[in-house]
């Protein structure tokens, strides 16, 4: 059983998450992704990202704490949702883009690699990705999380075989230039 399994732990939080304004994130997600089209997220957790980029996309929410679904469900009961692991991805529906934020860092490498390759089979045809993660090198775990750090070079080799690099931007989070976000084209 996972660290977000845990009610208490999904309510801790959500609660921490409160009042987080993630709006120019998901406006540079604007940007490089056209409304109208379909999204999936992978890991929503409290749902902060999803309540915004629903309003643009016909947007699926998905994590794989059944916790995280059901307190965004009391919120909002017509939410498209799945339980979804990030590195397995077993849906039948398909996607014009795939959207997170800073929740593949929780994969070891041989997760994240089988993610990519899970993310392209559920993309229409020139899909798009847009994957946020803490820049740097190593890992560290907390609570029973891990926590990988990468860079922007290394994910677009992890990914190389189905997704040639569209961008890649740092971004400040909570120190000068601790993140990144790139954005990926289905080969």
């Amino acid at each position: 059983m996972g660290y977000y399994d845990h009610k208490r732990n999904v309510e801790k939080y959500v609660a921490m998450m409160s009042g987080f304004d993630n709006s120019a994130l998901i406006e540079a997600v604007f940007n490089h992704l056209p409304a109208g089209k379909s999204m999936l997220e992978l890991g929503m957790g409290a749902g902060l990202d999803f309540a915004l980029l629903k309003k643009a996309y016909t947007a699926t929410g998905s994590d794989s704490s059944k916790a995280f679904l059901d307190a965004y469900r009391k919120k909002d009961p017509s939410a498209s949702l799945l339980r979804l692991d990030a590195a397995k991805i077993e849906t039948d529906q398909i996607f014009d883009y795939i959207y997170s934020n800073k929740v593949l860092i929780h994969l070891t490498y041989e997760a994240l690699t089988a993610s990519f390759k899970n993310q392209t089979a559920r993309l229409t045809s020139g899909g798009l990705v847009f994957h946020t993660f803490w820049y740097g090198t190593g890992s560290n775990h907390f609570n029973g999380l891990l926590f990988n750090n990468h860079t922007p070079e290394e994910i677009a080799n992890i990914s190389a075989p189905w997704f040639t690099p569209v961008c890649d931007v740092r971004y400040t989070e909570m120190d000068p230039d601790d993140s990144f976000y790139i954005v990926l084209k289905k080969k």
